[in-house]
């Protein structure tokens, strides 16, 4: 192959990468709009799955409320800020327990006025706001038909029993550091940089010991 013939295709490899980056560039910017919350909660998690794409310790869950299990219901919340128990002990899976014997009628009606006396509930009209306020480790829930997003306060970032460092003492600001579990390390920097373009995704490494691996990076 000549070398002329070899720098056209570099050339060509070239332009391709740097339209696929650009347009990629172009969809991220174009998703973080403020975009309002829907009534349709089928668009509210598209919206939510898309932006928070390639985030291992962002983690989703779909249910039904009401007594007739009838209303669709969205929660997300980050890993680490709810255990196995979550929907069964705290704040936000006893007002779910009480979503679940309402009619959808008032069901709406309760989240619309906060009859069920959430006083530090916050409400979100557009996504993006929701967004941000689930990564300060709260839990997000949509309801279908209801068109805000609600922040249910709950544990929030654990303390998770850091330790001061032994070595690389800082002389000013936080004393955290680095433990031995992984859900924790990636929790502390999901702590410090809340933003959505901070992904992760996890791996496995060695052929016997199969070690949980982290990979974070921001997407921007």
């Amino acid at each position: 192959m000549s070398v002329p013939t070899l720098c056209r295709i570099s050339m060509t490899l070239s332009l391709s990468t740097d339209y696929i980056l650009f347009g990629k560039q172009e969809k991220k910017e174009k998703l973080l709009e403020d975009k309002e919350v829907s009534k349709d909660i089928e668009q509210n998690i598209a919206w939510w799955k898309q932006l928070f794409s390639d985030c291992a310790d962002i983690k989703m869950r779909e249910m039904y409320l009401g007594k007739q299990m009838d209303v669709k219901a969205f929660l997300s919340y980050i890993e680490i800020t709810g255990g196995k128990d979550m929907l069964q002990e705290s704040a936000l899976g006893k007002m779910l327990s009480r979503l679940k014997e309402m009619s959808s009628e008032e069901l709406g009606s309760a989240l619309q006025k906060n009859a069920l006396g959430m006083s530090d509930a916050t409400p979100f009209s557009t996504l993006l706001d929701a967004a941000n306020g689930m990564l300060t480790g709260d839990s997000i829930l949509f309801v279908d038909g209801f068109n805000q997003a609600l922040k249910i306060p709950d544990k929030g970032y654990p303390g998770m029993s850091l330790q001061e460092t032994e070595s690389e003492k800082a002389l000013r600001g936080s004393n955290e550091g680095f433990g031995t579990s992984i859900k924790q390390n990636t929790a502390l920097i999901r702590k410090r940089l809340r933003s959505v373009n901070l992904k992760v995704t996890e791996c496995k490494c060695g052929r016997q010991s199969n070690t949980n691996v982290d990979i974070l990076y921001m997407e921007n």
